[in-house]
C-alpha cells in the first residue's frame, strides 16, 4: 500500500513537493510483561516506542535512520514547516524536518514527555524519556522508573534504589515543571498532586 502512494506520488510529479510521513499510534505487547495482549493500560517499550517514516524527495537526504526521541505530536508542526507556516506557540510540537537535515541534531531535546489517559480503564500516566531512563508517573497504579540501556524489557523498577534516587527526584520534577507549564488539565488534579508529593 505505501508503494502505490509513492509510485501514485512520482507517477504525478508531486513527489518533490510532497511531504510523506508515516507512523503508528501504538505498538503491542505481544504477551509481554506477563503475558499483556494490545495496547493494554501500560506504557512499556514494546507499545510506546513505534517506527516513522518521512519522504520528501529534494528536501531531505533519503536513507537515514536515527534513535533519536521523537513524538508523533511532532508531525504536526513538520507539516506546518514544510508549508511555510509557523508553529503556533501554544503547540507541544517540533518539526522534525531540521532532524531530518542534521541528525546530529545539537540544538535537539535530548528527553519527551509522553501522555497516556488510559485503555477503557481508570490508568492515567504521565511518562517522561530520555536516552537512558524513562519515568511512569501513574496515577491508582504507583511509579516506576527504568534504565534502559541496562533492562531495555523494563523488568527492574528503580522507583526506590537509592543509588537512583537523583535520577528519579530529577524525572519527577522535570514532569510536574511539564504538567504545569503545559497547562495539562487532565494531569494536573491527583496525578500532579501525588508527583508533587512523591507518591
Amino acid at each position: 500500500a505505501i508503494g502505490t502512494v509513492l509510485e501514485a506520488l512520482d507517477g504525478l510529479d508531486l513527489a518533490e513537493n510532497t511531504l510523506v510521513i508515516w507512523l503508528a499510534d501504538h505498538g503491542d505487547a505481544l504477551a509481554s510483561h506477563g503475558g499483556l495482549w494490545d495496547k493494554a493500560s501500560t506504557f512499556t517499550e514494546e507499545v510506546a516506542r513505534v517506527p516513522m517514516a518521512i519522504r520528501w524527495p529534494g528536501e531531505l537526504p533519503a536513507g537515514q535512520r536515527s534513535s533519536r526521541l521523537v513524538s508523533n505530536m511532532d508531525a504536526t508542526a513538520s507539516m506546518l514547516d514544510a508549508a511555510g507556516i509557523p508553529v503556533p506557540a501554544h503547540m507541544h510540537s517540533r518539526s522534525l524536518l531540521g532532524l531530518c537535515r542534521d541528525l546530529t541534531g545539537a540544538a535537539w531535546a535530548d528527553d519527551i514527555v509522553c501522555e497516556h489517559n488510559g485503555h477503557g480503564d481508570q490508568i492515567l500516566q504521565r511518562i517522561a524519556i530520555t536516552d537512558r531512563y524513562k519515568y511512569v508517573a501513574a496515577l491508582f497504579d504507583g511509579d516506576e522508573l527504568y534504565d534502559l540501556r541496562e533492562d531495555p524489557h523494563e523488568m527492574t523498577n528503580l522507583l526506590t534504589s537509592g543509588e537512583h534516587a537523583g535520577v528519579r527526584d530529577e524525572m519527577r520534577s522535570g514532569l510536574i515543571e511539564h504538567i504545569e507549564s503545559t497547562n495539562d488539565r487532565i494531569a494536573s488534579g491527583r496525578l500532579l498532586y501525588a508527583l508533587q508529593r512523591g507518591l
